[in-house]
C-alpha cells in the first residue's frame, strides 16, 4: 500500500541544510515534474505545489541538468516508476 506524504513533510525535507542532505537537484526537478504532470487523483491536489517547487529548483540549475532531470522523467514514466530514486 503507497503511503501518501503531504507536500509540507515533503518540502521540510527539501528545505533541509546542504550538510545535512546532499541536494540532487536534478532528481528534486524530476519527481516534482512528474507529479506535476500526473493525472492521478491524489496529484491532481498538488499540482500547483509541484510546479512552483520545481520553478524553485530550476532557479538553481543549468539548462544541461534541466534537459536531463525532463529526460529523467520521462524514462521514469516510461519504466512504470521501477529503478527511479
Amino acid at each position: 500500500m503507497m503511503k501518501r506524504v503531504h507536500l509540507s513533510n515533503t518540502r521540510k525535507l527539501f528545505d533541509f541544510p546542504d550538510h545535512f542532505i546532499p541536494q540532487d537537484n536534478v532528481r528534486a526537478h524530476m519527481w516534482f515534474n512528474i507529479a506535476a504532470s500526473s493525472g492521478k487523483v491524489y496529484a491532481r491536489e498538488i499540482r500547483a505545489d509541484a510546479r512552483k517547487m520545481r520553478g524553485e529548483v530550476e532557479k538553481k540549475m543549468s539548462s544541461a541538468q534541466i534537459t536531463m532531470a525532463e529526460q529523467l522523467a520521462r524514462e521514469c514514466i516510461e519504466k512504470n516508476y521501477k529503478g527511479c530514486y
